[in-house]
């Protein structure tokens, strides 16, 4: 089948500008913006993750099923989106407490990219919509947890269960959001569920961002 301009425009559009957007979107609660190198670094970390994130969950397919399955994707992808984001841990200008939402919010935001590539590739144009307006933001709001964690870990250098808890929390929102998500043809009480667990998820990474937008 032959591929318009217009198609090709809309494709790029649909997964472009809410990457851009949710970035945005987060990052200006960092009251010390980073380096763009550095974000520049995390993003494309973030993106290579769902390469093998990817291959590990095709071969699960075989072996498990049903709401296991979605388990272990979610403690798949959130353990990749963890590792591109403590690439910068040991940087010098990881300095602040929301250091740690800022670089995992931009790991999580390459590999939804990469994502929703996948998914428009593979279902066409029309899955783009709710991917870049609500998958692509769970995936940050999934890393908030870890990333709060993360930023208190280097900057107090105390409780070494922070970051394991924070990793815990956000496969949980993960796993969960999942399984909202095993009906073919979600119903309305479906789609009410997932817009509730996105306005929680929301809600929690607006007082952790304001809470480490504070600390020095």
């Amino acid at each position: 089948m032959a591929v318009s301009v217009l198609q090709v425009v809309g494709f790029a559009l649909g997964i472009i500008l809410p990457t851009f957007f949710w970035f945005w979107f987060f990052w200006r609660r960092d009251p010390k913006p980073e380096p763009i190198r550095l974000l520049l670094r995390t993003f494309l970390y973030g993106a290579f993750a769902f390469l093998p994130a990817a291959l590990f969950e095709l071969s699960l397919q075989t072996a498990l099923k049903g709401m296991t399955l979605y388990i272990f994707i979610a403690v798949i992808e959130e353990v990749f989106k963890f590792f591109a984001a403590r690439t910068v841990i040991k940087e010098r200008d990881f300095d602040e407490f929301i250091d740690g939402l800022i670089y995992s919010m931009t790991a999580a935001l390459g590999f939804a990219l990469m994502e929703n590539i996948f998914y428009g590739v593979s279902f066409g144009l029309e899955v783009l919509l709710v991917r870049g307006l609500i998958t692509m933001s769970s995936h940050v709001l999934f890393t908030a947890p870890w990333g709060f964690a993360l930023g208190y870990q280097r900057m107090n250098n105390k409780n070494k269960y922070a970051v394991p808890l924070g990793l815990g929390a956000g496969i949980v929102l993960h796993s969960i959001f999942n399984g909202i998500q095993i009906q073919s043809h979600p119903t309305w009480g479906v789609i009410l569920l997932v817009v509730a667990l996105v306005s929680i998820m929301f809600y929690v990474a607006d007082r952790l961002y304001t809470t480490a937008s504070k600390e020095p």
